[in-house]
């Protein structure tokens, strides 16, 4: 399991933090470049779409903090 305080947990929600930005820079350059689309960015889209696949999977690996304030270490546990 991730831990909830780890650095890597820190430095990783940076990662996807600066994915997201870029991302929301991408999209409306798609949009109205419609009859001439960035085939340069075609690479970086699919580059983001991979990393927030991994992003997914890490978040299932991970410890979460419930609404008690509490660790939640198991799937099992976080349904509830």
């Amino acid at each position: 399991m991730i831990k909830n305080d780890s650095m890597f947990k820190l430095v990783w929600e940076f990662i996807i933090a600066l994915v997201f930005i870029i991302s929301f820079w991408i999209i409306p350059l798609n949009i109205a470049s419609l009859f001439q689309p960035y085939k340069d960015f075609r690479t970086l889209e699919i580059l983001i779409d991979f990393v927030i696949i991994i992003d997914i999977v890490i978040n299932f690996i991970s410890e979460t903090i419930g609404a008690e304030g509490d660790v939640i270490v198991y799937l099992s546990q976080a349904s509830f």
